[in-house]
């Protein structure tokens, strides 16, 4: 998805908010409580982070808000370089239904992550 806003919110942490096309707005409907996965490579190597939206559903808006932390890969990253525009990769939004089916594949496999059963979005 395209990163439609960056907004500083405090002097270590910025929001982002995500232009989520009309033939996806169902798919990214969430509830209060939800995360979302962000990747990109850095160096070389792929980075993943979850983060909690923190817009609420009537806001019509995806926002997920990412402190710096000290050494941290990706809040670095999403601090000091992302802007208006970038297109970011993420994972749909996780929820309930996606937990049971990890339960039930770790039962039967002995091990499933989530990233290997929710398709990305770019």
């Amino acid at each position: 998805l395209i990163i439609k806003e960056v907004r500083q919110e405090t002097a270590d942490s910025v929001s982002l908010v995500f232009d989520v096309p009309e033939k996806l707005q169902t798919t990214y409907q969430f509830l209060p409580g939800q995360n979302l996965t962000l990747k990109t490579t850095l160096n070389g190597a792929e980075v993943r982070r979850s983060y909690s939206i923190c817009s609420e559903p009537q806001d019509n808006e995806l926002r997920v808000a990412i402190k710096k932390v000290e050494g941290g890969v990706f809040s670095n990253y999403a601090n000091e370089q992302l802007k208006a525009g970038d297109r970011a990769a993420m994972q749909r939004i996780w929820d309930r239904y996606i937990e049971l089916l990890l339960v039930l594949a770790r039962r039967k496999f002995g091990a499933a992550h989530r990233a290997d059963l929710i398709p990305w979005e770019t």
